[in-house]
């Protein structure tokens, strides 16, 4: 499940944010109430965390070692700002897949999956799966 929402981005492609104090990033200084953008989506194509982001492998999630640090994997933001319906979604799809695997066996099948929308994204054609014994 993390996988799937770190390659797709979903549910956040961007998440808006205002400063509350004065800070400073990168050598520049951010004042207060300016607005700042902050991307899952891109956050998730990082190649210094995510090994081939661009390919969808869940597989990485099982691999001895991989654990992305704090901010690395963040689907539903993080911090005092998470999203408050991460557990329900988790839940949702946690049974929502134990219910499809208990009736069989399913495969992604080969296929460009495009994600459209900007702070709720989703496959913009999308995803083919086939369910089988």
């Amino acid at each position: 499940m993390r996988r799937g929402w770190a390659w797709i981005g979903w549910p956040a492609a961007i998440v808006p944010r205002y400063v509350e104090r004065e800070l400073a990033f990168r050598g520049h200084r951010i004042k207060p109430g300016t607005m700042v953008i902050f991307s899952p989506y891109a956050t998730h194509r990082m190649p210094e965390v995510y090994d081939r982001p661009e390919e969808f492998r869940p597989e990485r999630w099982l691999e001895e070692g991989f654990q992305p640090n704090r901010g690395e994997f963040v689907a539903f933001g993080g911090g005092a700002h998470r999203c408050l319906g991460h557990v329900m979604a988790t839940t949702e799809l946690s049974v929502m897949l134990a219910t499809l695997l208990a009736r069989g066996e399913f495969r992604l099948e080969p296929q460009k999956v495009r994600a459209v929308g900007i702070t709720s994204m989703r496959p913009k054609d999308g995803v083919r799966i086939t369910l089988g014994p």
